[in-house]
């Protein structure tokens, strides 16, 4: 039991778990979070670092079944989303992790780790305009407006000849970033 007297309490597990993950100790850390889960399945916190620990040691296939239970329980819950993208990102199932991330986007446009995680997708997809569009996005998010803009060059740069419709929401999204930009730069 986790509720011994003498501090052995769930918080001190919780805290072992994670020291032990950090020193590489995977597998004493696993059976403490898989304690710790037993006691409490919808912890979040146990669950991100049950799936740190399932990505340490490479299992991806089991964090993705573990997730995917914890995603239909909770769907575009952030931590569970994001935890389950990197996996997916991890086990190169990049279709799941877009589908995944532009779905948490939808609701949450502003989780810049969900931009990064995106824009490393499309990367691995070689899809580049995509990819440079939502570097983009991710840098508007840091208020890095040169750098937003740059990369929405870079993604007009990387658009087929015949991709007129990308090309035209792209160019508008240009010009909307570079007004606001203009706009601060005057206040």
């Amino acid at each position: 039991m986790l509720t011994e007297p003498g501090g052995n309490t769930r918080a001190n597990h919780y805290g072992l778990a994670i020291a032990k993950l950090d020193n590489k100790n995977y597998e004493e850390a696993r059976i403490l979070i898989e304690d710790l889960l037993k006691q409490d399945p919808y912890n979040l916190y146990y669950l991100d670092v049950h799936t740190d620990i399932l990505i340490a040691e490479k299992k991806y296939e089991q964090a993705k079944e573990f997730l995917q239970q914890a995603y239909l329980l909770r769907p575009n819950n952030q931590v569970v989303t994001l935890n389950y993208a990197n996996v997916a990102v991890k086990s190169a199932n990049y279709g799941l992790a877009v589908h995944l991330l532009r779905n948490l986007l939808y609701y949450k446009d502003d989780n810049i780790l969900a931009y990064d995680l995106l824009s490393e997708a499309y990367k691995a997809q070689e899809d580049f305009a995509k990819y440079y569009e939502t570097r983009s996005d991710l840098f508007y998010q840091l208020a890095n407006y040169p750098k937003a803009i740059d990369d929405l060059n870079e993604a007009l740069n990387s658009l087929k000849p015949d991709a007129r419709l990308e090309n035209r929401r792209i160019e508008a999204k240009k010009r909307q970033l570079q007004a606001e930009f203009e706009r601060l730069q005057r206040m």
